[in-house]
């Protein structure tokens, strides 16, 4: 059951990538949006909780998107 869901969800975001790959090249949130957090998601994070990820940390020079 597992593998079958994640072969739907990596189907379903190799078809974001074919249809909106101009989009998704020049739009970071856009990108982070429609293809990373649905990743994170199906492996249990919770994106809409504060307390448990903080999105845009601030690391020394640069930021990580989530932590």
């Amino acid at each position: 059951m597992f593998m079958d869901d994640l072969e739907r969800l990596i189907l379903r975001i190799r078809d974001r990538i074919q249809k909106h790959s101009t989009s998704l090249l020049t739009n970071e949130a856009e990108t982070r949006y429609a293809l990373i957090n649905p990743v994170l998601s199906f492996f249990g994070w919770m994106l809409d909780d504060p307390c448990h990820i903080i999105a845009e940390l601030p690391l020394g020079k640069g930021r990580c998107d989530y932590a």
